[in-house]
Formats: structure tokens, sequence, C-alpha cells
């Protein structure tokens, strides 16, 4: 899954959390941005609004600690198994 990210050190840079007192609102906001609709899209589905919104969250946060764990560790197998599971969970019906 993560086998054409290259350049690590800009990537390992731009996820450092630097500035929060600058760039916080703004990444808050991006964040919601991208939850949002996908939690829609879940209740439309039938999950609760609660797990839904949970399940947005882990859609959209989950990836980007994936790619950084593949960053560090370059454990391919282990990162790219943990992707298809959050794949996987994503993609379940509402139980």
């Amino acid at each position: 899954m993560f086998d054409d990210v290259r350049d690590a050190a800009g990537l390992r840079q731009g996820l450092a959390v630097t500035g929060p007192q600058q760039y916080g609102a703004s990444a808050s906001s991006t964040v919601e941005a991208m939850i949002g609709p996908i939690t829609a899209a879940y209740v439309r589905l039938g999950h609760p609004p609660e797990q839904a919104r949970a399940a947005a969250t882990l859609l959209v946060s989950g990836p980007c600690g994936l790619g950084q764990d593949h960053l560090v560790t370059r454990d391919v197998a282990r990162t790219d198994a943990a992707a298809d599971r959050l794949i996987d969970g994503a993609t379940a019906a509402s139980g």
C-alpha cells in the first residue's frame, strides 16, 4: 500500500506537530472537513451517529499513522496487513 512513498524525510518533516498556535485551527478544520461527510455517509448506511463518527475518524486518521509507521519501521508486511484490516473494517456492514 505504501510502496510509492519515497520522500521519507519530507513526509517526516510534514508530519511533525510544529506551530500549533499557527496551524492548529486550520489542521482541526481540515480533519473535520474530511470526517463530516464520511460520518454522514456511514449514517446513511445505517450506522448509529457515534459509531459513524468513530469509523470516519479511523478511516481519515488511520492511514496517516500507518504511513508514518511504514516510513519509520520499513515493515511492509505488517503495515500493509494493518491497512487491509483498516479497509475491511471501514467497509463492513453495520452491526
